[in-house]
């Protein structure tokens, strides 16, 4: 029976070597401040960089090499406090039973949020301790006879009387961070507390937001203000690149034509999600069409084919994140990599003064970067060849 052929490249979601690449200084020098609890980081980096990835093996290379506990909480889970509360705590409490092999605690707790009263008091009165204080503060939530600001103050004081309780050391990580921005501002200021107050728990924060860096880490009002590291991720370079996709391709006994290799990163502008795209789609192509050998033409097909897939994604994203002058000065970017504000300007017929506001929107929202020069230029260097095949 002939082998089922495993994929050398993966797409989507979280990955972990051989596919993680590229990001070895970054990870030594984040697992090192993890690992000694010196500081706590905030990683900054546009959409499909693979911050998640790169959190994703921090996680774990610390857990393997230390007793430190790191539990991931998405930020995309939460619409409100009441929900940072519930997955902060559930995410601790199923991270320190799957380090420790218990079970109980978590289902305990979840009991607490959706069971009945009574038996949800039963469930955390059994366990005892800070799970049991953090459950009683629940049900008061629950009967509406505390506030959710209170909730919230008591679930950092569930993670300090739990790491004290267990005798943990804990880095909690809070990916795409910028979602809670809408909640009440006074979530920064328990974090700042709690920064100050524990020397077993770091935090490390991720985000796609320029604003949020300044505006909560970067700014001199801000409770959060020089308390974290700041780490920015950036496009693998060609070389990374080039080295990556010539290995992967030879696990599969195929070869790579001449100058083929560089068009991946050409195409990709070196962002990891899209380079892994490429790379499977490429694969995909050499099992229909019985080939061993990856051609330039071959790439730009399977780039082409990419663009194809992408198309709804990059449609919608046009049409409901950007506004009508967003729109435009984007689109101007369709037909060249780099341009000054001035020329952008004069493609769009107004003064650059008409536009500097949504310029800076726009680099805030890491949607467009700027060099030393003062070029302004897509981040997304696969969303602006979409664009410049709509033309």
């Amino acid at each position: 029976m002939q082998s089922k052929k495993v994929a050398p490249f993966k797409a989507g979601g979280v990955v972990e070597p051989p596919f993680f690449v590229g990001r070895e200084q970054e990870l030594r020098t984040l697992v090192k401040n993890a690992q000694n609890l010196t500081q706590n980081s905030v990683i900054i980096g546009p959409r499909r960089y693979g911050k998640s990835s790169l959190l994703h093996n921090i996680k774990i290379r610390i857990e393997a090499n230390s007793d430190i506990i790191v539990p991931m909480i998405n930020c995309r889970e939460m619409s409100n406090l009441n929900d940072f509360c519930d997955i902060t705590i559930g995410t601790i409490l199923k991270s320190y039973e799957k380090r420790h092999r218990l079970k109980g605690l978590f289902s305990s707790f979840h009991r607490v949020l959706h069971d009945k009263i009574l038996n949800g008091f039963k469930a955390v009165s059994e366990i005892g301790g800070s799970v049991e204080r953090i459950g009683e503060f629940y049900l008061k939530f629950r009967e509406k006879e505390i506030p959710e600001e209170e909730l919230v103050r008591q679930t950092f004081e569930f993670i300090h009387n739990f790491i004290e309780e267990k005798n943990l050391q804990m880095v909690i990580v809070y990916d795409e961070f910028q979602k809670t921005d809408t909640f009440n501002g006074f979530l920064y200021e328990l974090f700042k507390s709690s920064m100050d107050r524990e020397n077993k728990v770091k935090y490390f924060f991720s985000g796609s937001s320029l604003s949020l860096l300044k505006r909560v880490f970067l700014r001199e009002n801000s409770p959060l203000y020089l308390m974290t590291s700041k780490h920015f991720m950036r496009p693998l370079i060609d070389e990374i690149v080039t080295k990556f996709v010539i290995h992967r391709f030879e696990t599969q006994r195929l070869s790579i034509e001449e100058k083929s290799d560089l068009l991946f990163h050409e195409l990709t502008g070196g962002i990891p999600f899209y380079i892994q795209k490429l790379g499977l789609l490429c694969w995909e192509q050499t099992l229909i069409e019985e080939k061993t050998k990856i051609t330039s033409s071959l790439v730009l097909n399977a780039f082409k084919k990419m663009l194809e897939e992408l198309d709804g994604e990059f449609e919608a994203r046009i049409i409901s994140r950007f506004s009508d002058q967003q729109r435009k000065i984007i689109k101007s970017f369709s037909q060249s990599k780099s341009l000054r504000m001035v020329e952008i300007a004069k493609a769009m017929d107004c003064k650059t003064s008409d536009i500097s506001s949504a310029m800076s929107r726009l680099v805030n929202a890491m949607v467009l970067g700027k060099d030393k020069e003062g070029n302004y230029y897509l981040i997304d260097e696969v969303f602006r060849r979409w664009l410049s095949s709509q033309i």
